[in-house]
């Protein structure tokens, strides 16, 4: 399969959206960034068929999924069309982001209706739906591909009926799992908390296993998972001895957001001590060539931890808070 696809970014942080893209890309082909904006961004995809059912399931942080047709000035939309053949099956519709101009969606419409037997045109339920992206005097052109599927939304921490104030936003847990380019197999998150991270993962259907060193946790993890209909292996433990509790190579990812020593409780141990630990611990029980996402107050460093740097994202919680999300790859044993 070959492809040019625009994807709407959520506006949700300023540098998630492009990663979550990226790493849903690579886990079905080869792709090359050809534009990006605020708004969207552009790419070239070579690869497997089953990549837009997965984008559709998984992404978080992207409105809509576009096939990029090409770019024009707003000048020359006409012939853009009539020398592209773009093909329609109607019912059709026509909409603009960016810009609202009346008459180059006239002029797009006389096209298209003076090319089709039987025009015929549905806001509501097109089968084809011309997306015009304007920016400053270029026009992108598009068709509308899907929405990717928001239901996850539903496991918002206001919904779950085991929560703490601490609870990660479940947009920024399923890009989480999403960054750890996990497509099958089994995720860890071992410090789990209220279970937010292995929600979104079983969702996608992975397998997903939970630790955590307060009992209250456990039992609210398990309610939680059982209360959206999800199942997973969650047990009480500590972290940094995740590597004693489980073989080395076994997880296909792990994925997490350390405690902070701020709401949360550090036990008898340092923060620093704690982090270097456990983060040994999480490179053990990871395959080698996967990833360990982990999200960790901002002061702290994890750039020497014989894991491959891949990125850093900043996550702004309030004033007195910013986490950054770091993923890494195990590159050798």
């Amino acid at each position: 399969m070959k492809i040019s696809l625009l994807f709407q970014l959520s506006g949700f942080h300023s540098t998630l959206p492009l990663a979550e893209i990226e790493a849903m890309l690579s886990l079905y082909g080869s792709f090359n960034l050809l534009e990006k904006t605020e708004r969207f961004a552009i790419f070239d995809f070579v690869g497997k068929r089953n990549v837009i059912d997965s984008l559709r399931r998984r992404l978080s942080l992207v409105h809509g999924v576009f096939e990029f047709l090409g770019r024009c000035k707003l000048g020359d939309i006409e012939t853009f069309f009539k020398e592209k053949q773009v093909q329609i099956e109607m019912p059709y519709r026509i909409r603009m982001h960016g810009m609202l101009i009346n008459d180059v969606i006239d002029r797009v419409a006389d096209i298209i209706e003076n090319k089709s037997l039987h025009p015929c045109v549905s806001l509501e339920h097109p089968k084809t739906s011309i997306e015009l992206f304007i920016k400053g005097k270029d026009v992108y052109i598009t068709k509308l591909l899907f929405y990717p599927d928001k239901s996850f939304m539903k496991h918002s921490p206001k919904h779950r009926p085991f929560i703490r104030p601490v609870a990660m936003d479940a947009r920024i847990a399923r890009c989480m799992v999403n960054l750890s380019r996990i497509a099958n197999g089994k995720l860890i998150d071992p410090v789990c908390g209220t279970g937010g991270i292995l929600i979104e993962a079983a969702s996608m259907g992975i397998k997903v296993y939970g630790m955590d060193k307060e009992r209250t946790m456990v039992k609210g993890t398990k309610q939680n998972l059982e209360f959206f209909g999800y199942s997973g292996d969650v047990m009480q433990g500590d972290v940094i001895t995740l590597d004693k509790l489980f073989p080395h190579n076994y997880f296909d990812a792990v994925v997490c957001d350390m405690p902070y020593g701020i709401s949360s409780s550090l036990g008898n141990i340092r923060r620093d001590v704690l982090y270097s630990k456990a983060i040994v611990a999480m490179r053990n029980v990871v395959k080698k060539g996967h990833y360990v996402v982990i999200m960790v107050p901002e002061e702290i460093n994890l750039l020497n931890v014989k894991m491959k740097l891949i990125e850093i994202h900043k996550e702004r919680v309030h004033t007195n808070l910013t986490r950054r999300i770091y993923v890494l790859r195990k590159e050798c044993d």
